[in-house]
């Protein structure tokens, strides 16, 4: 299924690659290629993601890391909202 991402995604991907940067440069960049790489992949089965309807109406998460994936299933399409750090309060998100 073809997965499409929201306007925050590069930012969001900018800023952990940014936080790793911090402490380990080589890791910072294959660390945003890995969470790329599984952003493409949750359209092979995004059902099998959990639901999380305290985040929002069919929202999902899938899990790199410490990072969270929040995406939707849209009528033929995967709609990815944000890429953030599981240890934020995802209530707040917007």
């Amino acid at each position: 299924m073809h997965v499409e991402l929201s306007r925050f995604i590069e930012r969001d991907l900018q800023e952990i690659g940014d936080h790793i940067a911090k402490h380990n440069p080589t890791r910072a960049l294959s660390f945003v290629e890995e969470i790329e790489e599984k952003i493409q992949s949750i359209g092979d089965n995004p059902l099998i993601y959990r639901l999380r309807p305290e985040i929002g109406p069919e929202a999902r998460v899938a899990v790199h890391g410490r990072y969270l994936i929040l995406f939707r299933l849209m009528d033929n399409y995967i709609f990815v909202e944000r890429v953030v750090n599981g240890a934020r309060d995802l209530s707040r998100i917007r």
